[in-house]
């Protein structure tokens, strides 16, 4: 219900595995700041443009992106295809069927 009610979500880590908090911001709707950590840029896709990627440690380029976003007219309500398509991608009916495939090769590769 949080999430819902924002408008702009900051993922400042120095590391994470795949964050499905960004998952979450984007199914919410929120403009979305992010550190260039493990699994974001799988998140945001190949030509995505839902995520603003900071490079680096700077907190003062995270102030700077999110001072652009608050700047920005309706910046919740773009990309709602791109934001549509990244979700459908990271559905669960579309990664259960990855990981099965995953740990039954790890099985099989073990058993020889």
């Amino acid at each position: 219900e949080t999430l819902c009610a924002a408008d702009v979500f900051l993922l400042s880590s120095a590391s994470e595995g795949m964050p499905n908090s960004l998952i979450e911001a984007i199914d919410a709707g929120c403009s979305i700041v992010s550190s260039d950590v493990g699994g974001v840029k799988e998140i945001n896709g190949d030509n995505g443009n839902l995520i603003n990627i900071i490079h680096g440690r700077d907190s003062s380029v995270f102030a700077e992106a999110l001072l652009n976003i608050s700047n920005a007219p309706f910046p919740c309500q773009n990309n709602s295809d791109m934001r549509s398509q990244r979700l459908d991608f990271f559905s669960s009916e579309n990664i259960m069927p990855l990981f099965y495939n995953l740990f039954e090769n790890a099985l099989l590769e073990k058993a020889r």
